[in-house]
């Protein structure tokens, strides 16, 4: 049987998304491969190891007789060595001295691999949905409270509320950022993307929370520089690390780590909110981590006065939250979000060229988008086509672009509700979106305009 360290580096060095599965796929019944997948991967799992320990290999273990058997017994010795550091049985210099001893008796290629397992870094090229798919259950689920659209109809200038709301709520601005979930356990901090994705781009955040926030606690925010743009290039970097000084974190939520882990029920809103400082530790304008800012509203006068204040702010609408619930991991009633231009997530089917007589005439700098549940026409499905909202540099992109861009997730803005004919009306680019920051009925979506 090949040993999994050369099953790891053969993902790694294997070229393409489907070629990796299909080199893992012959090895789903390996117990050692599952094990290491499930414990680099899982978010909750932590092994209170800060380092690698340094240690000089030996020349003598380069080559050995029966090497993927021995190999596999080493990693045994380490993944029990990593369990004991999980549980508290073994810490600080216990543990180190440890898993040097295992470290120093190993080949080049099992300490490369030892090393991003004791990390929890993996670099493999292979994302959390592509180990669910192979071994289902295998990683926790990660679930965040998400929030429903109030109802609203066009009424004249304005818009009347049909939804109905619980005064007194709790009003917050509708933050143009990140979601960012943070815990900290044994004093170190990871940062999660809705999805359960780890962002490793924001270097400041992380270090002001392991230096103040409470241990064992979970904070619910969004990250969240001065312009999107700015957000997206520094949050959503893959190969460069940028400056991240001007982001900041922006908490809105809290609660005890167990009880995020076990999706319990938690203490009513209003006590999560009186925690947020506390749990925070350090806060103020030198900090890049404050409380999610606010206030109550008793009535929809005091409601509509805090939306018209936000939009005048440049903020894309308010968010609306109960005080009296518990937090609910699944979308509903508890968190509401009231918008003032509608945003739409759509998927790009086609890029056009732009209108003649422009500019860009004769270059592909406009995109024709489809949104989920789009009405059948007498000549197909409706779509959008959106021309307005990019910059120059965007429509650049476009051009250069525009075969790989079919099947990508954007938003677009536009004026509700959707034409009779199921069109945005007045759309206007926003964004693209990632991946991994989509809706399922989204994925489904594009699943089927690449087909």
């Amino acid at each position: 049987m090949t040993s999994v360290f050369k099953i790891l580096e053969e993902v790694e060095t294997t070229q393409g998304k489907n070629a990796k599965v299909e080199v893992l796929r012959p090895h789903v019944g390996n117990a050692r491969l599952m094990q290491v997948m499930q414990l680099t991967h899982d978010p909750y799992v932590n092994f209170y190891i800060g380092k690698v320990p340094k240690v000089k290999l030996s020349a003598t273990v380069t080559i050995r007789s029966d090497e993927d058997a021995i190999s596999d017994l080493t990693l045994d010795r380490l993944l029990d060595a990593l369990k004991h550091c999980m549980t508290g049985d073994l810490r600080g210099n216990a543990g180190k001295d440890l898993l040097g001893e295992i470290l120093s008796g190993m080949t080049p290629l099992e300490h490369k691999w030892a090393s991003r397992i004791i990390l929890k870094k993996m670099r493999l090229g292979v994302g959390d949905g592509t180990i669910e798919k192979l071994w289902p259950g295998l990683l926790a689920t990660f679930e965040v409270s998400l929030a429903k659209e109030i109802e609203w109809e066009v009424e004249g200038d304005s818009f009347k509320i049909i939804t109905s709301i619980p005064y007194p709520v709790r009003l917050e601005p509708k933050w143009d950022g990140f979601r960012c979930i943070a815990v900290k356990a044994g004093g170190k901090v990871t940062l999660f993307a809705r999805s359960g994705r780890i962002f490793e781009t924001a270097p400041q955040i992380n270090a002001a929370l392991e230096k103040n926030m409470k241990d064992n606690w979970v904070l619910d925010g969004e990250l969240m520089a001065l312009e999107w743009n700015d957000t997206a290039s520094i949050i959503s970097a893959k190969k460069t690390k940028k400056d991240d000084s001007s982001v900041g974190y922006y908490v809105f939520d809290c609660m005890p780590l167990d009880t995020w882990r076990t999706q319990g029920v938690s203490s009513p809103y209003r006590d999560r909110l009186a925690d947020i400082a506390l749990v925070i530790g350090g806060t103020g304008e030198k900090s890049p981590v404050n409380p999610a800012e606010g206030v109550m509203a008793n009535n929809e006068a005091e409601l509509r006065k805090y939306y018209t204040e936000c939009l005048e702010r440049g903020f894309e609408g308010i968010m609306v939250k109960t005080l009296h619930n518990p937090y609910l991991f699944k979308r509903g009633t508890d968190v509401m979000k009231l918008k003032p231009v509608v945003t739409w997530d759509c998927v790009i089917v086609e890029v056009l060229e732009g209108k003649e007589g422009t500019k860009w005439e004769g270059t592909f700098s406009r995109i024709r988008v489809r949104i989920p549940n789009a009405p059948m026409l007498p000549d197909g499905l409706a779509t959008t086509i959106v021309g307005t909202g990019f910059k120059d540099p965007d429509r650049a992109f476009l051009d250069e672009n525009r075969e790989k861009l079919v099947g990508r997730a954007c938003e677009v803005a536009g004026q509700p509700p959707l034409s009779p004919d199921g069109k945005i009306r007045f759309p206007r680019f926003k964004r693209y979106r990632e991946e991994w920051d989509i809706s399922p009925e989204m994925k489904e979506l594009i699943k089927e305009i690449k087909k």
